[in-house]
């Protein structure tokens, strides 16, 4: 079964990064090269994930190793073509999503007493062989928690492709930062589950948005085709 969940990661992860490739260079593209790239880059971080999981052990480890190398290639790109295009930022919804991200730090990181808890926990979905419905309500609080973060970046810009994609990958960079941040200060549990499903919660917020946005531009497109039959 873990097998099974590590072969449909990676072929998610190089889906993904295909399509945002594609998204941001156009369909005029190249799309047998820039597959092929997307692959080398993509399949060398893979390997060296791999080759990490394999020397410390464990599938959840292997997965972290695999977001965190998702992260350090997906954003540096993504940073690279804001610089380059400059997309214009919507100013209230980038102030709420600073102020909640910054909430969601001091509470999951900061406000926790650093030193006192050096705990990894790196067994997928763990969270099932506790007893109890306290597990249940924390890794689906995880999810809540990170489905207004996958709301608020597709709402940042008004235009542009890949929302959906970003949303989700933003989520994802967060979880990873907040696991890390943890381990680091001994403020808290890296639990491999906490980033599955606040990844999950992401993509939530993501999918939210993205059906946001279409209803509202909806109306706008069809008054614009009847103006053009007119």
């Amino acid at each position: 079964m873990h097998g099974f969940l590590m072969i449909l990661f990676i072929v998610l992860g190089y889906l993904g990064l295909l399509g945002g490739m594609m998204a941001r260079l156009g369909r005029n593209s190249n799309v047998a090269g820039v597959a092929a790239a997307v692959l080398l880059i993509y399949g060398c971080g893979v390997g060296m994930a791999v080759a990490a999981g394999r020397y410390l052990g464990g599938a959840g480890l292997l997965l972290y190793t695999m977001f965190l190398v998702y992260s350090l290639i997906f954003w540096p790109w993504k940073l690279f073509w804001s610089v380059k295009h400059k997309p214009r930022l919507d100013p209230g919804v980038l102030m709420a999503l600073i102020s909640y991200i910054l909430a969601v730090l001091y509470v999951t990181v900061f406000m926790r007493t650093g030193g006192t808890n050096f705990t990894v926990q790196m067994e997928l979905f763990n969270w099932t062989k506790e007893d109890g419905l306290e597990s249940v309500r924390h890794i689906l609080l995880n999810g809540a928690m990170f489905v207004p973060v996958g709301i608020g970046v597709p709402l940042l810009t008004e235009k542009g492709r890949g929302k959906l994609l970003t949303g989700a990958s933003f989520g994802l960079l967060l979880s990873v930062v907040i696991e890390t941040g943890q381990l680091i200060l001994h403020s808290g549990t890296c639990d491999i589950d906490d980033m599955i499903f606040n990844t999950l919660g992401s993509v939530t917020g993501a999918v939210m948005a993205r059906a946001w946005l279409y209803a509202r531009r909806r109306p706008q497109r069809e008054g614009f085709d009847e103006g053009i039959d007119d």
